[in-house]
């Protein structure tokens, strides 16, 4: 199963937005001309993959995306603890994790009046279109620089239906959680994967919208910083909210 949303609030609430390793902020807050920078990975202290760092054969495939398995870095500090897995073992990267959290609850605890940590949405940034998606590049690319996806589809799916559409959403889930732990070419091919799904599901008879929406996290220890959220409908050809123009009509 791939990181939950709920799983990533909770791994970057409570590693305050730093690196476990190095204390570098890891959204780089948007300019006036750019986006915001996300340069913190969510780092699996036990791989996923049987050829990946510190994998173990006994640990539960159900915890392996759950937040006891998971560690927040900088890019920099997650290429060393691959590189150098003798140095960075299961253990040391597990007590390395307890003693950041522990680290970032001293810091909000000392500072009694600071604000919970939560989510904000801008009406300016939220899309009132989903523009229409034909190439797995183009998904890839916005899927691999957001936080989390929010998956949407239209009512009335056969059995069928729903095991294509469910099996497309678990992949792009998967694909935006090993974004930036896999090299250029397994971008590439990953996304040729995903534009046959596209492909496959158009075929159906459906079309598949998306777009990416600028939040934000504030409260804690920490600045005010970006979270991006993937927006991904799936809907028949047919449906009435669609425009020639535009694409998805997402708000009314």
């Amino acid at each position: 199963m791939p990181i939950s949303d709920k799983t990533r609030k909770i791994l970057w609430a409570s590693s305050g937005n730093l690196c476990a390793i190095c204390k570098t902020i890891l959204v780089i807050d948007s300019t006036e001309s750019d986006s915001a920078s996300i340069v913190g990975d969510e780092c699996h202290i036990r791989s996923k993959s049987e050829f990946g760092p510190r994998y173990d054969e006994d640990f539960a495939k159900s915890e392996l995306d759950e937040n006891g398995n998971l560690l927040l870095l900088c890019k920099k500090d997650h290429k060393l603890i691959d590189d150098q897995v003798n140095k960075y073992s299961t253990l040391v990267l597990e007590k390395l994790k307890c003693d950041h959290e522990n680290y970032v609850k001293s810091k909000l605890n000392t500072a009694n009046s600071s604000p919970e940590v939560k989510i904000v949405r801008f009406k300016d940034k939220i899309p009132s279109y989903l523009p229409e998606i034909q190439s797995g590049n183009v998904l890839a690319n916005i899927v691999g620089n957001c936080h989390a996806q929010l998956p949407k589809y239209c009512d009335g799916l056969d059995e069928d239906e729903i095991e294509m559409i469910g099996s497309f959403f678990d992949n792009v889930s998967d694909f935006a959680d090993l974004y930036s732990e896999i090299g250029m070419r397994e971008q590439m091919r990953a996304a040729k994967d995903l534009e046959n799904e596209i492909q496959e599901i158009q075929a159906r008879g459906f079309r598949i919208f998306a777009a990416k929406e600028q939040q934000r996290i504030e409260g804690g220890g920490s600045a005010p910083s970006g979270w991006n959220v993937a927006h991904i409908l799936i809907t028949r050809k047919n449906d009435i909210r669609i425009t020639p123009e535009k694409g998805y009509l997402l708000t009314p």
